[in-house]
């Protein structure tokens, strides 16, 4: 009786750390979104004055345009005279491995 016991406790917790394949679709495609902001944020902090200064204001966007992925978002980040120079929209296109192919300001 115990060892049947033990044997349905056992299963249960293994049961509840399972997800479904659609979950782990979704946490995997939501990291790999998560990685194209990152490295096009630290792709524009290169070019800034004071890059520790930079505050991402709007919160990033992925989108899809003409079957490439884009990262969108607003910044402001400190001039040549220390002030904050107001808020500015950034973009990066994405190839398909994830590479960063165009990096630009958007107008």
């Amino acid at each position: 009786m115990m060892n049947k016991l033990l044997g349905l406790v056992v299963a249960s917790v293994l049961m509840m750390g399972c997800q479904s394949q659609e979950e782990k679709e979704k946490i995997a495609d939501n990291e790999r979104k998560s990685d194209l902001i990152k490295s096009c944020i630290s792709r524009l902090k290169v070019v800034l004055k004071d890059p520790d200064s930079m505050k991402v204001t709007v919160t990033p966007q992925i989108l899809v345009i003409d079957g490439k992925e884009q990262a969108f978002f607003m910044y402001n980040a400190k001039n040549s005279y220390g002030g904050y120079a107001g808020n500015d929209t950034f973009y990066c296109k994405f190839d398909s491995s994830g590479s960063i192919e165009e990096v630009k300001p958007f107008d």
